[in-house]
Formats: C-alpha cells, structure tokens, sequence
C-alpha cells in the first residue's frame, strides 16, 4: 500500500483590509466607484412560522427562553432531502446542462464531484454536526436523501430558466415556489416518500447557486439558493387564499415550508471555489425561526462576519461558518443569558467553556438590553483547527488560508465533503467580548417580514463595535480608509489591549460607558448608567467589571426568571431601625427579605437562600402586608393563599430555622382572591369569593 501524502490546499484569506481578498467571498466585487453594490447576494428569505423547536418560548415581548435555567431538552428534527434535475438545456445563461455533475473533477476542491446521493448524504451530515455544536447538543438533526439509488434524481418538468427567468421579483417568487411544489410532487408520486414522517423539506437541484456577486453574472439564469416560508408559498401557490394549507402531496399531507438549494457554489471556471455548507445552515436558521441579521431589503451587511444570520456563513468558504451571535442562541433556547449586577472581576466563557456562564444580559429599559459574549477565533491558541471529511481524513486549517489533509492521491483518494470542524468561529474577524445592543420592541415589529435589521440607525441586533467607528454595513469605496470594515474587523471585540479603541477614545483604557465611543446610552440617547471596564486580556474565560451609577450598594438582587413569577415588592421598616426593608413575594409562595444595605433581612445557616424570609409552601394571592395587627408595637407580616389560608408571622427568628416566626396560620374561606392589606383599625381585609 501507498504511503498517504500529506496534501496542501492553499486558499488566499488575507485579512489585510479586514476581509478576504478573494472577491468572490466578499459577494461583490471591490471597485475604485462610488457606486455602492450591495454588499451580499442572498435571496431574501423568510422566517419559519412552524415553530419547530420545542425547547423555546415566546412571551409576551417576543423573547425566547428555554424552559428552566437549567433546561438541557433536545430536539430532534428529521430532514427529508430530494435531488432534482431539470429539463436538458445547452443555455449559456445556465451553469450546466441542467444535469447533475457525476464525474470526478480534479480542478474542484471543495465540495467536489460526483455529486451522487452521497455526497448529499454528507452534506446533512455537515449541517448536523454544525448545530449540534452551536446548539450544545440541543439541536440534533437527522435525515434521509431520496431518491435512494446512488446517482439517480427526479426530472422537473421545466428547464432551470423557466424557474428563474430573471426577470422581476414577483416572478422569481413565483417560480421557486413552483420549483420546490414540482420537485416535492414528483418525489411523492415516484417513491411515495413517507413526507409526514419529516419535519424539514430541503431540496437540491442540478446546477450553481445564483448566490455569488460579480461585475458581470455571466448565468443569470442560475437559481438563488432560499428558504421559502408558509406565507411565501401561500402567496405565490395560494394566490393570497386564506384556506390555502401548503404544497399538497398526497390527500391530508401537505408541505408548509422549504428549502432550495444547488448542487454545488463552485465555479471552476472562475476559479471560485465555496463549500455549500455555509449557505446551507443559514437557511435552515431561517427554517428553525432564526431571522436574517443583514438588510434584507439592501443586502447590506448588519451583523458583518461576526454571526451565523449574515456574512459569517461564508466564513472560510463557508467551510466554517461562524456560531451564530449571542442573541440568536438566546432566542433559539440554546443558552440562558444571566442578567446582570454590578461587581468586579466577572468571568464570561466562550462556548465551547462551562467554567463560567457565556451570555450576561444588561437591562438599559423595558425593551432595550445589552448581550455580552466571549468569542474566540481559536479557543486553545494552538494556532489551527481540526476537521474531517466524509470520509475521515483529518483536514488541519490555519489562519493564512491554507489547510492540508492526509490523503493518498496515489492509491486515487480524494477530498470530500468536509463535515465537521472543531472550532467553527476559527474565521471570525478576531476575538474578544462582544457588546449586543438588542431592542425588541424592534425585533417584533419586524421579525414576521424578516426585517429585524433593515434599519441601518436603529437595528435590532446590534454591535457595539469596540473600534470606535460604526462601520459594517457601510460602503466604502476600495481606497478609502474605511474599506474592508463593512464585515468587522478584529478591534470590534472587547479585550485589554484594543488600541484601536484606545486612539478612538484618546484613552489608556478600554471601556464601555455612556461617554465613550461607542457608548452604553439607549437609542434615545437616554444615560444608561452602565459602565463596563477592566477588560482582560483575550482568552477562552475573559473577565471585565461592571458598574452601575443607579443602583445602591448590595442591589439589584435578582430573585425571580422572570417578572411575572413575582408580585410587587413592599417596602417597611421591619426593626424599627429607621431604615425600611424590602420584602418580594413570589407567586410560589415564597418571601424574601433584604436589608436597605441589600444584606438578607434574617441570618440563615449554610446550604439556605440568602434572602428568605419564610416560605410557606403554597401559592399565595398577592403580595405581603405589613402592620402591627396584634398589637405590640412591632410590625407583623401578613400573607394568604389561593386556598383560603391566613398567615401571620413575626419579623423574628428566635427558634434560629433561618425563617421568620410564624405567630398566626388560620383557614377562613374555600378561596381568597386578593392579597391582604390592613385598614387603620388594623383589621386585615382580603376578598373571597362570594
């Protein structure tokens, strides 16, 4: 047997002006013009209306939580795929003759043929390997690729210009929507595939993706790659018909969404080359209910390469599309933000860390936050990361753009599809802590028409580039100063040594406060109070300061997930030390109680919550009062319950249990439906039900 031969690939991703000088992965190409060309050639697709994930929650301000702070559910969703071809043509507007490439092809490296079922097959294997990582394990994908026989597919019965006759948009829409309901319906009338049994409609087609920008698209005729949602399909196929319930395929089975996809993004004979995995899994972000975080109505990048939702799919060919951003993990359920309070030496994790929480959230208002995260372009600092094709091969990337595998060409071995990476943000613009600036009160305006960062001065999801200089998603002609940030650059990211941001701010420091640039204020230019400082130096577990100029000492105490698990707070002097303390009630039937210096109330043993007051293990009906109802000159707490029981207790602890002395518990109704209060009489007054 041959030795195997270690095989050098070597790709230019220079990041001198801030992004690859391969023009093709900068989606347009770079030109001496003022003219500006939009920045990325993406359809623009929906967002999922199936709700597919059921590890999220939407509450009433369109947040998504996952289901318990420690909630670890997976969801499994099944993905059924179908290769279609079309119609034989000899067009030159057209990659291809509308046939799949089942020959070997030794000029392509990435993602080469035969595009048999396969490599299709591997393809589903990348795309599951990606969201499991970026999910943590709570997102696992499986799937199946029809038609079963190897280097078979399903004959449309139209030629791909029919499909995109590139002419206005209405049209394309249409077509495409034609495009998936064909292809879907041929597979089911062929092979009668199980279609219920699936949750994910993903079909591929012969031929090029029309999703790469140039001067001049010499194949205008080619497809654009497109997640099209219920209400697309219900537009196009539906005619607007409210009745309209999806493609029909068989009676009572209907296909509600889908994803259009090509055989391959690369043109050889351009000499460009992509891999279809980047492309791929920002779709299926669409399909889970992820928006696009570029302008969907410019093209213009929001979010730069920094993200999954935008630019970073095409990270490194799209070989390693970045994780997505801290907000998207949020809304998908794969990470629980926690909010937080002002202190010292803060730790914050990259993903692949669980030595420290990896999302914070800093509140500024009532629909504007702030999402720090930890990312990092190569967590263990070994200088490459480590992936694997189909078929084993160990592939070894390093940040000039090369990467080599051990393959034996001369036993006739070749690269395949590259299905799993180590560290997917390995082609992100640098690393650091990331500031989000998020408003949803924007996100749900929005979200529907996949519009959440249509606006280039009031975004969404926002970056609050540490640079100094809001600059992706602007344009800027090839020479000025400007160019090549309009996709992030390095010094975007939070870290002690930024000097960008040190020259921007004329600072020996880098922090985020209301008077730096950029700053910690609302959208409105409202004073945030929120200073972060002390950035440490760029690691795998980073670590800052947080201050907050509104807040006393010992606050905010954070004692509820979320608001409405708790009622309103009360406040009274309980010690007769002129100083009032504060006492929550939560719904569980729990009290807490601080001290004015935010120090618990009553001392409590180890092993007990720092704040409780007392805990009386039933749901209560509303919030305490506070009142000398017996006379003694000392204040007594009075609480009920939802099933008609009255409690009075002491604001003392002689028994030493680490709760509040219960003086009174009394069952005086079926049920109370309001919380109690203390008339000047001191008589306690609640509601019943009659």
């Amino acid at each position: 047997m041959s030795e195997k031969t270690k095989r050098q690939f070597l790709f230019r991703w220079d990041n001198i002006f801030g992004w690859a000088l391969f023009l093709f992965f900068v989606s347009t190409q770079l030109r001496a013009s003022n003219t500006p060309r939009p920045i990325a050639k993406f359809f623009p697709s929906g967002v999922s209306q199936q709700h597919l994930l059921s590890n999220r929650e939407f509450n009433n301000n369109l947040r998504a939580v996952a289901s318990s702070p420690t909630d670890s559910i997976s969801d499994t969703l099944r993905i059924l795929a179908i290769r279609v071809e079309f119609q034989s043509d000899t067009l030159a507007t057209t990659s291809g003759d509308g046939k799949f490439i089942l020959h070997p092809d030794p000029k392509v490296i990435l993602d080469p043929p035969p595009h048999d079922r396969e490599y299709f097959r591997a393809q589903l294997v990348a795309m599951a390997n990606y969201f499991r990582t970026v999910s943590r394990g709570k997102l696992i994908l499986t799937g199946e690729v029809y038609p079963l026989q190897d280097e078979q597919a399903y004959l449309l019965p139209h030629s791909m210009d029919y499909y995109n006759p590139n002419q206005s948009k209405e049209v394309l829409d249409q077509r495409l929507a034609e495009l998936l309901r064909d292809g879907f319906q041929e597979a089911y009338n062929q092979d009668h595939i199980p279609v219920a049994d699936y949750d994910i409609y993903l079909l591929f087609h012969a031929g090029i993706g029309n999703d790469i920008a140039t001067d001049y698209n010499q194949t205008p005729n080619d497809i654009p790659s497109a997640f099209l949602n219920f209400a697309h399909l219900q537009r196009t196929l539906g005619n607007g018909d409210p009745n309209f319930s999806g493609i029909e395929i068989d009676q009572g089975i209907t296909i509600k969404e889908g994803i259009i996809l090509p055989e391959t993004e690369s043109r050889p004979d351009l000499q460009i080359e992509m891999a279809l995995k980047g492309i791929a899994v920002r779709l299926l972000g669409n399909q889970l209910g992820l928006p696009s975080l570029f302008n969907t109505e410019t093209g213009r990048s929001g979010i730069g390469r920094w993200g999954l939702m935008d630019e970073g799919c095409k990270n490194y060919f799209g070989l390693i599309p970045a994780i997505p951003c801290a907000w998207s993990r949020v809304f998908m359920g794969w990470e629980e933000p926690e909010i937080l309070t002002p202190r010292s030496g803060i730790a914050i994790a990259a993903i692949s860390e669980s030595s420290a929480p990896r999302v914070y959230k800093i509140p500024i208002n009532a629909h504007e936050y702030f999402l720090l995260e930890n990312r990092q372009q190569d967590v263990n600092d070994d200088g490459v990361a480590i992936g694997y094709d189909q078929y084993g091969h160990r592939i070894e990337f390093y940040p000039d753009g090369q990467f080599t595998a051990n393959i034996d060409t001369s036993a006739g071995e070749r690269l395949g599809v590259i299905t799993q990476v180590s560290e997917y943000d390995f082609g992100i613009p640098g690393s650091g802590i990331l500031i989000w600036h998020i408003d949803d009160e924007i996100i749900e305006r929005h979200l529907t028409e996949n519009q959440v960062n249509a606006n280039l001065e009031h975004r969404g999801v926002d970056l609050e580039e540490a640079d100094g200089s809001q600059d992706i998603g602007q344009y800027f002609p090839f020479l000025s100063p400007g160019s090549g940030s309009e996709f992030g650059v390095a010094e975007d990211a939070w870290y002690a040594d930024n000097e960008i941001h040190q020259i921007a701010n004329k600072s020996k420091t880098v922090a985020f406060t209301p008077f730096t640039a950029p700053n910690s204020r609302s959208y409105s230019g409202a004073y945030s109070h929120i200073y972060l400082t002390n950035f440490s130096k760029r690691a795998a577990v980073m670590s800052f300061d947080y201050n907050n100029s509104t807040f006393l000492p010992g606050f905010p105490q954070n004692y509820a997930s979320e608001p409405t698990t708790a009622f309103a707070v009360t406040s009274a002097d309980l010690d007769d030390d002129q100083q009032p303390e504060i006492l929550a009630t939560l719904k569980d039937g729990t009290v807490l109680a601080w001290k004015s210096d935010g120090s618990s109330f009553i001392s409590h043993g180890e092993g007990t919550q720092l704040s409780l007051f007392v805990d009386p293990g039933k749901p209560l009906s509303g919030p305490v009062a506070v009142a000398d109802v017996i006379a003694d000159t000392f204040p007594e707490v009075v609480a009920t319950s939802r099933d008609g029981i009255l409690w009075v207790w002491s604001t003392d602890d002689q028994d030493g249990n680490g709760l509040a002395d219960t003086l009174l518990t009394y069952t005086i109704a079926d049920s109370i439906t309001t919380f109690p209060t203390v008339d000047s009489e001191k008589n306690i007054v609640f509601g019943t039900e009659a």
